[in-house]
């Protein structure tokens, strides 16, 4: 897959040489913000990479019920940051999920709907949980960045990374020790499929809502194709400690790994191919 250069933006250098100096795999995040400047806004050369936290307008200060000191989530408000920054770039790439869920509470329309991992049992039933307020998270995100009059470019929306713990979750003791091999079948999470399924739900919803704005708005999916990819994590060999376990213990024990992340090189410059093929429709659009 190339770009001819008569393609490529005035001023870029070289796209395909800009894109493939930014790795977009910042899966743990909550909203995670990769940012790529191709118009010679950003003197060092063209090119920025930004990665904050965005899971909409947040504050600790006290809200109805919710204490002081407890994050806030506003999920219909926008990030001031954000938005701030957002006309300065060309392409986003949002990528979310797996740390949506801290604890904190969620505001809607000024009230407390909801929360993870707090609510008061005074308080009666939640009206959203933490999925359903990913959902809101995502449409609010997406719609504002859309209809922003000031930002000119696109913004690509990566799906849900899934994770390949076998035999517990990452702090029960789950494995993907010894996997060498892509699947050769799509194994389903529960839970995967309903962050991806509110994902993509919120990704619509933003869509329609945009109008005409609507056709900034790029989807990425990568859930389902890389369910197959259980070899493309670093699994016990996480971190650069000479002496970490690798093996299982006497007892079975799998060691302590990472079967969320990936290797590098591995499926994430997949990603990046996908990245420049959709920049590359994009100018030839």
């Amino acid at each position: 897959m190339s770009l001819p250069e008569t393609q490529a933006p005035a001023g870029a250098g070289g796209i395909r040489q800009l894109l493939l100096k930014v790795i977009v795999s910042a899966v743990a995040l909550v909203l995670a913000l990769v940012v790529i400047s191709l118009s010679g806004l950003v003197p060092s050369g063209g090119i920025a990479t930004c990665i904050p936290h965005y899971r909409g307008s947040r504050s600790v200060e006290a809200v109805e019920f919710a204490p002081q000191g407890l994050d806030k989530v506003f999920l219909d408000i926008p990030d001031e940051t954000f938005m701030e920054l957002l006309p300065s770039f060309d392409v986003l790439v949002l990528s979310s999920g797996h740390w949506f869920a801290k604890r904190s509470a969620y505001i809607l329309n000024g009230n407390v709907v909801g929360g993870q991992l707090w609510w008061p049992r005074e308080a009666g039933n939640m009206q959203m949980n933490n999925v359903d307020g990913f959902g809101v998270s995502v449409e609010t995100c997406l719609t504002d960045v859309a209809t922003n009059p000031n930002f000119k470019g696109i913004a690509v929306l990566r799906t849900y990374s899934p994770d390949h713990y076998e035999g517990g979750a990452w702090n029960t003791n789950g494995s993907c020790t010894g996997k060498v091999k892509p699947l050769n079948e799509v194994v389903r999470n529960g839970f995967t499929n309903t962050m991806y399924e509110k994902q993509v739900a919120g990704f619509r919803k933003a869509v329609r809502s945009s109008g005409e704005h609507g056709s900034k708005l790029k989807l990425m999916d990568i859930t389902e194709p890389f369910t197959s990819r259980v070899d493309g994590h670093p699994g016990p060999y996480r971190s650069a400690d000479p002496n970490k376990k690798t093996q299982r213990g006497p007892d079975g024990r799998p060691p302590p790994q990472d079967c969320l992340h990936w290797c590098m090189p591995g499926p994430v410059d997949t990603w990046n191919e996908m990245l420049f093929e959709t920049i590359k429709r994009e100018l030839a659009g």
